[in-house]
């Protein structure tokens, strides 16, 4: 065969079709084992070439996208599952391998000394209070709610608490968990968002932004530039601003009022 090509349109020294020997075979569990991080130490410290980049950004244009549906498959299929069972190896080059070996931090970590652009930032923080807003996030759990005749979710024991307080007050008509965004200006310009816990509408008609957190909170920087923010929007809307800091149990609970 030397000389002869696979091409599947014929070779071009004999014209004949040659099938690769290798083909709808696969490697045994045991072989990808052993030569797997031979391969893998053969290829460290080499760079692809310019040319190489380009056929395979080529490559990558001409391959169909996935669709919606076949990615949300494969992640659930992923669930659960460790490194190892995902093609990953113990010396594993990729970027998820490299952290959780703790080769990244600090100098080692390619973006080291570096800061995202103030129109970055911006895009960043839109992006994740808007996910806020439609619920993404860690969520520990789900709470139906009577008078929003709807199932909100929660992220502490502390705002569970607090919605099921919301529920026995008579004089609450509704409330939103998360559900207001207010925009400020960081120190140096750029814009950002926060989102308070709670906006709750009383039967007298007054609003009340409620934040759920414990006091130490208020010791960082950003916590106290949020609070500050948040307290101007509810002087400027006609809205109150309370801060929950304690809990004594599920009925009991230590608040601030920010603004009356």
């Amino acid at each position: 065969m030397r000389g002869h090509s696979y091409n599947p349109e014929g070779c071009p020294k004999c014209g004949k079709v040659h099938i690769p020997p290798f083909q709808g075979k696969h490697h045994t569990e045991e072989n990808k084992k052993i030569f797997g991080p031979k391969i893998s130490k053969a290829n460290t410290g080499k760079k692809r070439t310019e040319e190489q980049k380009t056929n395979y950004r080529v490559a990558a244009k001409k391959r169909p996208k996935r669709t919606k549906e076949h990615g949300e498959h494969i992640s659930k299929s992923l669930v659960g599952k460790p490194l190892e069972e995902r093609g990953h190896r113990f010396d594993c080059g990729c970027c998820v391998c490299r952290a959780k070996r703790g080769e990244t931090k600090g100098a080692n970590n390619s973006f080291y000394g570096k800061h995202h652009l103030g129109e970055t930032i911006s895009i960043i923080s839109d992006k994740k209070t808007k996910q806020l807003l439609n619920g993404f996030g860690k969520v520990q759990g789900h709470f139906f709610s009577e008078k929003n005749t709807k199932s909100l979710h929660y992220r502490s024991s502390w705002e569970l608490a607090y919605m099921k307080f919301l529920e026995s007050k008579e004089d609450v008509i509704s409330y939103m968990y998360e559900g207001l965004r207010v925009e400020y200006l960081d120190e140096k310009g750029i814009k950002r968002y926060t989102v308070p816990d709670f906006l709750i509408s009383y039967s007298n008609g007054a609003k009340v932004i409620v934040e759920v957190r414990p006091l130490w909170r208020t010791n960082d920087k950003n916590t106290r530039k949020k609070m500050e923010v948040v307290c101007n929007f509810c002087r400027e809307n006609d809205k109150s601003y309370v801060w929950v800091f304690d809990f004594c149990d599920n009925k009991e609970f230590k608040y601030v009022r920010l603004v009356k």
